[in-house]
């Protein structure tokens, strides 16, 4: 996850072709990564069902 929020070369492009203020842009990845997040602690536990499954 952390690889995934970390900043990118490309952001300021992207920034720059939507014509995004600096605040928009950080919120913008900011709820990118609290999104990733919830999704990865609620279905991690689907995982776990998995693992067992094969064993």
């Amino acid at each position: 996850m952390a690889a995934a929020s970390a900043p990118s070369l490309f952001y300021p492009q992207i920034a720059e072709r939507l014509e995004l203020v600096p605040v928009a842009t950080t919120f913008v990845f900011a709820v990118y990564t609290f999104t990733l997040l919830a999704a990865l602690l609620y279905l991690g536990p689907l995982s776990d069902t998995s693992a067992d499954v094969r064993s």
